[in-house]
């Protein structure tokens, strides 16, 4: 028995040691067979007092997002899959018997290929994250914990160090029914105008060191309600000089919705003077409205795809543009700020965005069109953040307060400016968020 034992234990001890070194050596392995492992971890914790009623208390949400994602690499063809974990915590409400994992998911999965047939042109299909440009127009919304990311083919074809034009074709939503795609239900094909679907083409040309010039075209349709087909023209153009950053954006877009003539530009422009650790800076965005909802023509500018967090204030009040539905009722958003940030050490910056909103046009406060009660004022905001990162690890604190204008009020409580005045709803003068916000990046 004792010899058993022994031999037991020698051959336990070598299966251990075996799989030590087969996950030492897995690394090396993965490597050498073009394989990368990667993943993240991130945590956010958020205070929500955006209402303005003082009869309500703030909301503390907890959220975090978990990735796992696997490259593949050689030298003309690349795959990448990105597996996909999100979750407010508390969310299921049994601990026990709740398995379903509602927001576990596919993220990324898409194959690339650098040199199609020789030809110069690179593909990527799949499932993927899209950033245009500065992503004002379209962009993955990294903010967000699920991300965007979306289904098509994107071509690129690249001009020697002069730039690069990028088609692509991207699937929003797909109305047949899925025994239809499959084919066993031929007679169900509703066809494309069913569908929604972008298109076009993003371009990069570096016209100076530093400048970039980006021309695009972008057409969307959406089968939803009365077919919208939607064409946007323009471009970004950014640059730095010395200590002088800048950037611009114009926008036009025409179309048509039903009936409904569409006719809506965007113009944005920002400068930055940057001197050490110091930059400062301003800006304004103006995207066009709608003045009168009665008639057959659509002002409104739709910002498409876009990552609207980024630009249109932290707390987030203006994410959706284009109808009367919208978060300003269609009537457009002119947006002034000043911007500031200063590197308080290496690893440490902190920096302060002070943003004035009012709508581009406005309506009566009577008549056959009262949108926000006919005021054109919105309010300010004013977003402080701190951002350290050490390594792998970045730690992010921010803090917002928006005051509001008579627009703000009639855009949340619109019962505040009826002439009933039973159903009026007291507000307070100042909206409150913040987060903090954790990730592990591998």
């Amino acid at each position: 028995m004792k010899n058993f034992n022994q031999w037991f234990g020698v051959r336990a001890r070598l299966v251990s040691m075996g799989l030590a070194a087969t996950v030492v050596a897995l690394p090396a392995i993965a490597q050498a067979a073009g394989v990368e492992v990667g993943g993240q971890v991130r945590y956010r914790g958020e205070y929500d007092l955006r209402d303005f009623n003082p009869d309500t208390n703030a909301d503390f949400v907890n959220t975090q997002r978990s990735r796992v994602n696997v490259k593949y690499n050689n030298e003309r063809y690349h795959g990448f899959l990105q597996i996909q974990d999100v979750r407010v915590w508390g969310e299921e409400m049994n601990t026990l018997k709740d398995v379903s994992a509602d927001s576990l998911d596919m993220h990324q999965a898409y194959l690339k290929v650098d040199d199609v047939f020789g030809t110069g042109v690179g593909v990527q299909v799949g499932r993927q994250e899209i950033n245009f440009a500065d992503q004002r127009l379209v962009g993955a919304v990294n903010w967000t914990q699920n991300a965007r990311s979306l289904d098509g083919i994107v071509l690129s074809r690249a001009f020697g160090d002069q730039g690069v034009v990028i088609p692509f074709y991207l699937q929003l939503t797909e109305a047949d029914l899925s025994d239809a795609v499959h084919g066993s239900n031929v007679l169900a094909d509703e066809g494309k105008d069913e569908d929604s679907y972008a298109a076009g083409f993003h371009s990069v040309w570096n016209v100076a060191e530093g400048h970039s010039f980006q021309p695009h075209l972008y057409y969307l349709h959406s089968g939803v309600g009365d077919n919208l087909n939607l064409y946007t023209l323009g471009f970004y153009y950014t640059g730095t000089s010395d200590a002088v950053s800048y950037d611009f954006t114009a926008d036009y877009q025409t179309g048509d919705q039903g009936d409904i003539d569409i006719s809506a530009y965007l113009v944005s422009a920002h400068v930055f003077f940057n001197s050490g650790d110091l930059k400062v800076g301003a800006g304004v965005d103006y995207l066009s409205g709608d003045d009168d909802a009665t008639d057959t023509d659509n002002n409104s500018f739709n910002t498409l795809i876009p990552t609207n967090h980024k630009f249109y204030g932290y707390m987030d009040y203006f994410l959706t543009f284009g109808s009367t539905s919208d978060n300003v009722a269609g009537l457009g958003l002119i947006d002034y700020q000043l911007k500031g940030s200063y590197a308080v050490a290496k690893a440490t910056k902190v920096a302060a965005d002070l943003h004035y909103f009012q709508t581009a046009e406005s309506t009566d406060s009577t008549g056959a069109d009262v949108r926000l009660a006919g005021e054109d004022t919105l309010g300010t905001e004013l977003d402080l953040t701190v951002k350290h990162q050490t390594g792998p690890v970045t730690v992010q604190v921010g803090w917002s307060a928006f005051i509001k204008d008579d627009g703000m009020e009639a855009k949340l409580y619109p019962t505040n400016f009826d002439s009933d005045t039973t159903n009026d709803v007291s507000v307070d003068s100042v909206g409150y968020w913040g987060y903090v916000m954790a990730s592990l990046s591998f």
